[in-house]
């Protein structure tokens, strides 16, 4: 055996290849097979790379959240509207138990009905009047009954 062949055994394995390829960002000798620089971290193989999402990908994302934000905006508004419709006909059906007592001329029932009233809607001037009217139709009656019981005392 010739000294050459011996050195040449010796020498790593990689050497016995290529000597390799420039890293594109560092500019050091990697080899061929080699994904990611061990110099510098960059990756040299295009398809090693993490993907990246791209910009449509993040724009259907946004447009989504966008999307669900309107949503829920809408559905929150519908359920307040339906809230506030059914508040309105609760309303109404107090004013109408209070007509309907005023007529019987059960005024403690009346008021009953509108306080009921005026507890949903604490700001409604027109209940706060009727409710108003009606304590003090209560309380000239009971004048007007306290007069009589005098009189009739008085007989």
């Amino acid at each position: 055996m010739s000294p050459d062949s011996d050195s040449n055994s010796k020498l790593p394995e990689s050497s016995n290849r290529s000597a390799g390829r420039p890293c594109p960002s560092c500019a050091e000798l990697i080899l061929p097979e080699a994904k990611k620089c061990r110099h510098c971290g960059e990756f040299v193989d295009p398809n090693a790379r993490r993907p990246k999402p791209s910009k449509r990908i993040l724009a259907a994302i946004g447009l989504f959240t966008a999307g669900l934000s309107v949503f829920y905006s809408l559905r929150e508004g519908y359920f307040y509207i339906q809230q506030k419709q059914q508040q309105r006909a609760e309303i109404v059906s107090y004013k109408k138990v209070a007509t309907h007592f005023e007529k019987m001329d059960s005024l403690n029932y009346a008021q009953q009905a509108l306080t009921k009233a005026l507890r949903l809607s604490p700001r409604n001037v027109d209940l706060q009047r009727r409710l108003f009217h009606l304590r003090a139709q209560a309380v000239l009656r009971d004048i007007d009954l306290g007069s009589i019981q005098q009189d009739q005392l008085l007989r």
